[in-house]
């Protein structure tokens, strides 16, 4: 994931640089007209790849119709519509709005491109694998169906994937990041961040800064890395991992009534299992527990509480020797030991996270 994120902060780089220069095909430049609409400018494209380029001083509204367009925002708040085709949208330093395809159309096709620039945008990249980077400004980066990969960029973004398997990227400040339906990745970077994975099943990772995970439908895999972490538990019948890293991490389940629910430990971490359901979630590096009912319990509380220690092939191992001379029997099943030469029979039980074992 590294190398693949490093490679598109590189395009990203070059993006204005290089990208408009392997197309010279384009033939159509508008000149903008005054509009009785609420803009300033207005300019609508052809059939053909157009390039249109908004006022400098005054408010633009920029349609690109069909084709494959580049659109480019002033100093003000524009209005910038790609239209079907791969388009490619820079927004300017006023706060845009830039939608990838018109939602007017019944037909909407073509990969957009999409660098919002400075101030606080509005970004709807529509159907196909969209690229948007949010740049500088507090914006709202929205994917729309098809795969698309969206980069916040600096300020306080809010960015949702909606359709499809989607890449998104909080980068720096204080992000809310949606991953929508389909199997999605999302980090939030650097800040304190919001992550929701919504349907599907997703990877959640908060990066640095102090983040809320909301766990949602869909098998989730959480990583809260460095920071004091807090994760939302959700009751679903999908297993999800909740792994809160460095810093001190929560698992708040709500209303959730704890004693639902059985908590085991072994070398990974902890297990809780429930009852009901029998589905069970993973929890890793987790210090508190929190509940309605109970507040906040330390994890070893919570052990202690509504817990038992689980036995794994080493455990087992130490057991077995242990145990070695009172007659001890077993079976893939239920596993009984009996203690001889007792005047009464003694019982403990070890929960080995398959069966359960009568000592």
């Amino acid at each position: 994931m590294v190398s693949f994120f490093q490679s598109i902060k590189k395009s990203k780089e070059q993006f204005s640089q290089t990208h408009f220069t392997k197309s010279p095909e384009f033939s159509n430049i508008q000149k903008l007209m005054p509009s009785l609409f609420g803009y300033d400018y207005v300019a609508s494209g052809t059939a053909g790849n157009d390039v249109m380029i908004a006022s400098i001083n005054e408010n633009s509204k920029l349609s690109g119709l069909d084709g494959n367009d580049v659109l480019i925002g002033g100093t003000q708040d524009d209005l910038l519509i790609g239209g079907a085709g791969a388009d490619n949208i820079i927004g300017g330093q006023g706060h845009d709005i830039i939608l990838g395809d018109d939602p007017g159309l019944p037909f909407k096709t073509g990969a957009d491109y999409i660098l919002a620039g400075d101030g606080n945008d509005e970004v709807d990249g529509g159907e196909s694998n969209d690229l948007l980077y949010g740049d500088g400004g507090d914006d709202n980066l929205y994917g729309g169906n098809g795969n698309d990969k969206a980069y916040g960029g600096v300020g306080l973004d809010s960015i949702y994937g909606d359709g499809g398997d989607d890449y998104i990227y909080g980068e720096d400040g204080n992000d809310y990041v949606g991953g929508g339906s389909g199997n999605d990745w999302a980090y939030g970077g650097d800040g304190d961040d919001w992550l929701n994975g919504w349907s599907g099943d997703d990877v959640l990772d908060g990066g640095e800064g102090n983040d809320v995970f909301i766990d949602d439908n869909g098998k989730d895999d959480m990583y809260g890395r460095d920071g004091d972490d807090k994760f939302l538990f959700d009751e679903d019948s999908y297993e999800d991992l909740y792994a809160g890293g460095d810093g001190d991490d929560i698992v708040d389940f709500g209303g959730y009534d704890l004693s639902n629910y059985t908590f085991v430990k072994n070398s990974f971490g902890v297990y809780c299992t429930n009852k009901i359901t029998d589905v069970t979630d993973w929890l890793n590096g987790i210090e508190h527990v929190n509940s309605k009912a109970t507040g906040s319990l330390t994890m070893d509380e919570v052990l202690k509480r509504y817990g038992s220690i689980a036995a794994d092939d080493q455990a087992n191992t130490l057991l077995s020797q242990a145990m070695s001379g009172f007659g001890a029997t077993s079976s893939s099943g239920t596993d009984a030991i009996s203690l001889q030469d007792q005047s009464q029979s003694s019982y403990f039980a070890v929960d080995s996270g398959l069966k359960h074992n009568t000592i």
